[in-house]
């Protein structure tokens, strides 16, 4: 009983003895930086071609086709530009088209915590029209032909 009594005291004595330590918290500031280069992607292409059904000499109605495009930009951009190409003549086997552009834009979600945002997207309309009435140029009784078009969509 006497050892036990003389080896807590010791441990007793000891522990008094020792210095107390804290956790003292150190704590610093710092900025977190992130640079973006801004873009646009074309994201799909519902058609690639404008491709107009076939048309018939003299046909009494307009022959209409329609594609869309939609490309993704980062969010807040402003609205691409459209533009087509100056070098069509805009004439397929005897017969004038038109092409008009148009575009809408449904505005993408911001970024949250673990989840990240989505793009900007703009929906791209190209409406072709031959319109009624032409006569075309074909030496067979049918005849196709294909016109090379850029579209260029500047952000």
């Amino acid at each position: 009983m006497k050892n036990f009594l003389a080896s807590t005291l010791a441990v007793s004595l000891f522990a008094i003895a020792a210095p107390s330590v804290q956790a003292v918290p150190l704590n610093q500031g710092f900025n977190v930086l992130a640079s973006l280069s801004s873009a646009c992607q074309i994201s799909s292409v519902a058609a690639p071609d404008l491709a107009f059904p076939a048309y018939t000499a003299f046909q009494a109605t307009d022959s209409i086709v329609s594609s869309s495009i939609t490309v993704e930009c980062t969010r807040g951009l402003p609205a691409p530009t459209l533009s087509l190409d100056a070098v069509g003549t805009n004439v397929i086997v005897g017969l004038t088209y038109d092409i008009l552009t148009s575009s809408v834009a449904a505005p993408g979600a911001a970024a949250a915590a673990g989840t990240p945002g989505t793009p900007d997207r703009h929906t791209i309309t190209l409406d072709g029209t031959i319109v009624a009435g032409q006569v075309g140029e074909c030496l067979t009784a049918t005849c196709s032909g294909t016109e090379a078009r850029t579209l260029t969509i500047t952000y």
